[in-house]
């Protein structure tokens, strides 16, 4: 559900800006035919204002969340790199090993516990 977010969230400012724009024009064709068939130049003037501010209205508001979503997918990302930078990063854990018998020893030990050697 919540894999590859940032994507989703961009899909979804895609859709919203369409439907706002789709939205506009129909209920601005509405409008503009309401005026032209009662004679109102005023209701026309708003079925074309409505057309046009309308559809650029929904599309700069989708910029919004398109960017929430890049945001989100970017900090994913970079998440992930730091993640594998870290575990490259990582010094690997040193072993104490006998100069004797060669055996690992726990790192709190003076003597082998193969071959009783003395660990220095």
């Amino acid at each position: 559900m919540y894999n590859n977010i940032g994507k989703k969230i961009k899909g979804l400012a895609v859709f919203f800006a369409w439907l706002g724009m789709i939205g506009s024009i129909i209920y601005g064709i509405i409008m503009l035919m309401q005026g032209v068939n009662y004679g109102s130049d005023a209701m026309s003037g708003l079925g074309l204002l409505l057309m046009v501010a309308g559809s650029v209205i929904s599309w700069l508001s989708s910029w919004v969340l398109y960017g929430f979503g890049e945001l989100i997918e970017n900090t994913a990302k970079i998440a992930a790199q730091r993640q594998t930078v870290s575990d490259a990063a990582a010094p690997a854990a040193l072993k104490l090993l006998c100069a004797n018998c060669g055996a690992e020893l726990p790192d709190d030990t003076a003597f082998c516990i193969s071959c009783g050697q003395r660990v220095e």
